[in-house]
């Protein structure tokens, strides 16, 4: 029987694995028949649910190189072993202990996907990338799709640039895997224009995939796309995914946390009770502060419980991280009034969330400093429902221009470009700047 120990790449094992986790593992030729094969064990020897699949195979039809998954766990071990039975066990997959697993239910107009805490449905066709997102059965978000912003022109002087607005629309749904421990379902479509009566044709080609673990309480969404613009006279300027978050609680139950440089974060209530002149009482600015759900208002100071609604709600976030020097931060009380500035800093982590006291949704991009110009906006905090924006190019940046950086220089001749790759280094050809089919992926 083959076996292999494996260990965590920083030692020790971390303090829990919330959101699943996925690894790749070589076999020598001919050791492993087959990915029904792999079981996996803890230090101590317990039997460990998991999930394998074949990524290549020898020329004898061994497997040699495998992906492996583990749920979403609070106690993971330091170490794993995984064997492999030679085939004796008739399954590819141990399913998660206690009953949780990845579920998987399709129909002819939808993918439900259960991890045992969340529960997402995703449309085969239509504008959204999920039509809704629930925890414990209580929805904390709708109608996730992406949006996108086309300029015309880059403004150089006189004349006026123009902004179109598109919104992804999905084309194909397909399930590249269905649990028990790891399932993945893969969305593909183009952005759609808003106004079809402008002219504007569809563009961007993107794949959205979703990756789900039993268990867990997150998930993970790569998104990918791929230019098929017109680099002289379309000029991306704002590319990003919006999520719709119902909301129940009175203002100053809902909380606001955005993550800013080294471990920061603004922590506050969409309708602060702290910082008055007159104050609610111990109980209710303490509560606020650590989230947690105020005393009911008339056992509050009525000093202030009388004047509530005198209490600015503050609706609307923004971070925007547009070089890899610095953010900034500021937010409104919504649409038509004026920006307060908050702070600034150096390098956002690119989280925020926006929740009342049953709980809310969160959003991080992964590499967002290093990925700018990226934005994060909270709209409309102190409604019914919110809107969640993670940028994936900040509409308040310079619009992407992907126009070649020089005319050629008169190297319209082999002789030519041979003579200019003599001085620049550069082998230049008519046509070697076309940006079409570039792409790029965002986690």
């Amino acid at each position: 029987m083959a076996e292999t120990l494996i260990r965590w790449m920083d030692g020790g094992a971390p303090a829990e694995i919330s959101g699943g986790t996925t690894w790749g593992m070589p076999f020598a030729r001919g050791t492993v028949p087959g990915p029904g094969s792999l079981r996996m064990k803890d230090a101590a020897g317990n039997p460990v649910a998991s999930q394998a699949w074949p990524l290549a195979t020898w020329p004898d039809g061994s497997l040699k190189w495998a992906g492996m998954a583990l749920p979403a766990t609070g106690s993971p071990s330091d170490t794993y072993l995984v064997t492999a039975d030679g085939g004796a066990a008739p399954a590819a997959s141990q399913p998660p202990s206690g009953g949780a697993s990845v579920t998987v239910t399709e129909s002819a107009d939808a993918i439900t996907v259960d991890t045992g805490r969340l529960q997402m449905v995703i449309n085969r066709r239509g504008s959204t990338l999920f039509s809704s997102l629930s925890r414990d059965g209580r929805a904390v978000a709708r109608d996730a799709r992406l949006v996108s912003l086309l300029q015309d022109r880059i403004h150089e002087g006189a004349g006026t640039a123009r902004r179109a607005a598109f919104t992804g629309g999905v084309t194909a749904v397909a399930l590249e895997q269905s649990g028990p421990v790891r399932a993945v379902v893969r969305l593909e479509g183009n952005h759609r224009p808003d106004a079809p009566e402008s002219g504007r044709r569809d563009w961007l080609p993107f794949v959205v995939r979703f990756y789900f673990y039993a268990n867990a309480r997150s998930v993970r969404m790569v998104h990918s796309f791929i230019w098929d613009g017109d680099a002289e006279r379309d000029f991306l300027s704002g590319l990003g995914v919006r999520f719709t978050v119902p909301l129940e609680d009175e203002p100053h139950n809902r909380h606001i946390r955005i993550a800013g440089a080294d471990g920061g974060f603004l922590t506050e209530a969409v309708r602060g009770l702290t910082g008055l002149r007159r104050d609610p009482g111990t109980d209710v600015r303490e509560a606020q502060i650590a989230g947690r759900p105020t005393p009911a208002p008339d056992t509050w100071n009525p000093e202030v419980s009388e004047r509530l609604h005198l209490i600015p709600a503050w609706g609307d976030y923004t971070l925007t991280q547009l070089s890899a020097d610095g953010f900034e931060l500021r937010k409104r009380t919504a649409a038509g009034h004026g920006w307060v500035g908050i702070s600034g800093g150096t390098r956002a982590s690119g989280f925020c969330s926006l929740s009342d006291t049953r709980g809310g949704l969160g959003i991080g991009i992964r590499d967002f400093w290093q990925s700018h110009p990226g934005q994060m906006d909270i709209r409309g905090a102190a409604t019914g429902e919110a809107a969640l924006t993670a940028w994936l190019f900040s509409p308040e940046a310079q619009p992407m221009d992907l126009r070649f950086y020089h005319d050629g220089l008169g190297q319209d001749t082999f002789e030519e470009q041979l003579e200019g790759l003599e001085i620049t280094y550069e082998d230049y050809e008519p046509g070697f700047g076309n940006p079409t089919g570039i792409a790029r992926t965002h986690e």
